[in-house]
């Protein structure tokens, strides 16, 4: 079986299954076998296309109209779109009766899975179970090689264009990374699917269950409602259950998804970003900082609601069992508490007796007073600390090619061409120590440490002659803006990509 290809893609997820549908699209329009590209392999390490598969919650909505779907931007017409995928469902008219522009996560999940059986049946070559675990130069000029493992054996191809989208990796804090073996401690990647069976193991040691819930983002909001939903059909012994959710901040706070702020998602703002005045040192960041309450540490204002509402009924059931002097049925409904102004330093095992085996404890300093406290013990620790987005960097700093790509001095805003540092995206500014050294520095800030340098049409710029192109995706937030991450740009991003892929001589 012949395993040279045109294009390599490391990840399917909607990245790259963007890039996919723009160069289906491509093949339509053109003569495929005139195509600079006409062979085309994604790996993938999940055993078949997954999104986010920990935070598909029951009733969870998507925060960004269906209209950005993986196409529509650049072409509305396509048979890729959401729109095309609720009519070949015959659920078109069922969704417009909704009233609703925002279609429910499990539902726009379900629509990229449909996207990527499609593209298979059209050309794509999609090795799923699969993961990258090296890239190196071939002694043909302008031809990589791209191992990857699969059951314990090894299989190896050859590209001349490698397109890096790996997606986030969970960001772990520094406190809790020595335990993360521990079942107790879980991150909300794979919430929906590890809670179930955790809940049920500790409820059968019929007592109280106590959760904790790191961090003050959009997906720890939603897992501690979620929590509170579960915990209601649990059986509560003498106590009722409990869940706490710890923010560093002084209250949870509200995403900006006003129209006008919304334009920071537009494609144009990518250009923004990407051009702003190297006279201006320090204004990319600034930039960030401005706009990062739209996504960053925020909660989308209807489930604060929730939350908020879920808060009062305790407070009114509180009440009302005071002045009753009873109340044992509102007792036994699961108490929600908000811990503000804590940050987490510290975790440890308490001693395993009858009541406490593998319970966890957490040290928390307040962020005014810098005083330390002891909580728990807890049963459960979910971590809504984001993703961090190093996985490139890994892949290509490992390899003998890394040296080709990487600078090793400071680069600064003055370079001609943008620097590209190691992207962490937190879920939450919170979930990390007082000093998150591990987390990268805010976008536009200079590093001594090894950068890349990459064109604003994504792809890596060598620093010795290279013949083979490298492109990268969802990693940039720093030097293309912050929908680098999201979805919002991915079907533009997808057309100017494959433009560039497909010139003889790319951008600079």
């Amino acid at each position: 079986m012949d395993q040279t290809y045109d294009l390599v893609g490391c990840g399917f997820g909607p990245s790259n299954l963007a890039i996919a549908i723009a160069i289906v699209e491509r093949w339509n329009s053109e003569s495929r076998e005139r195509c600079p590209i006409k062979k085309v392999c994604f790996i993938e390490k999940h055993p078949r296309f997954l999104w986010h598969p920990g935070m598909l919650l029951p009733g969870t909505t998507m925060q960004i109209s269906f209209l950005k779907d993986l196409v529509t931007l650049r072409n509305p017409s396509s048979e890729f779109t959401f729109l095309a995928y609720l009519h070949s469902n015959n659920r078109l008219l069922s969704f417009i009766n909704r009233g609703s522009f925002f279609p429910t996560r499990r539902e726009f999940a379900d629509y990229l899975a449909w996207a990527a059986e499609k593209v298979k049946t059209l050309g794509i070559e999609i090795s799923y179970g699969e993961e990258v675990v090296e890239i190196r130069e071939t002694c043909i000029e302008g031809v990589l090689q791209i191992t990857s493992s699969r059951d314990g054996s090894q299989i190896t191809r050859t590209t001349k264009n490698l397109l890096i989208s790996p997606g986030g990796s969970p960001a772990i804090p520094s406190a809790v990374t020595h335990m993360m073996d521990s079942e107790n401690i879980l991150h909300t990647s794979i919430y929906a699917y590890s809670i179930p069976r955790l809940l049920s193991q500790t409820a059968a040691k019929q007592r109280p269950i106590r959760i904790a819930v790191l961090g003050g983002g959009q997906s720890s909001a939603e897992v501690t409602i979620d929590l509170y939903r579960r915990l209601e059909h649990l059986p509560a012994s003498d106590r009722p259950h409990e869940v706490d959710l710890i923010i560093r901040k002084g209250s949870l706070k509200p995403s900006d998804d006003s129209p006008f702020t919304n334009t920071i998602f537009n494609p144009e703002a990518t250009d923004l970003f990407y051009e702003i005045s190297t006279a201006n040192p320090g204004a990319r960041s600034r930039l960030f900082s401005e706009y990062r309450n739209t996504n960053y540490g925020v909660v989308n204002p209807e489930t604060l609601d929730t939350l908020h509402e879920l808060l009062y009924e305790q407070e009114l059931s509180d009440g009302i069992a005071s002045r009753s002097n009873s109340g044992t049925a509102e007792n036994s409904a699961p108490r929600l508490r908000i811990l503000n102004n804590q940050c987490l330093i510290g975790a440890s095992l308490t001693e395993e007796t009858d009541q406490t085996e593998g319970r966890l404890s957490l040290t928390l300093q307040d962020t005014h007073k810098r005083t330390l406290a002891a909580f728990g013990p807890y049963d459960i620790l979910i971590l809504g600390t984001g993703y961090e987005r190093q996985i490139h960097t890994k892949l290509l700093s490992s390899s003998e090619l890394g040296k080709k790509f990487y600078r090793d001095q400071t680069i600064t805003e003055t370079d001609l061409l943008n620097p590209l540092t190691a992207s962490s995206t937190p879920d939450s500014t919170e979930a990390s120590t007082p000093t998150s050294s591990s987390l990268s520095l805010e976008p536009g800030m200079t590093s001594p440490s090894p950068k890349l340098l990459v064109t604003r049409k994504y792809r890596l710029v060598p620093i010795e002659p290279c013949k083979s192109r490298i492109y990268v995706q969802g990693c940039v937030e720093s030097t293309h803006g912050i929908s680098d991450t999201l979805l919002s740009v991915i079907g533009v991003r997808a057309g100017e990509l494959v433009d560039d892929l497909w010139k003889d001589e790319p951008d600079t």
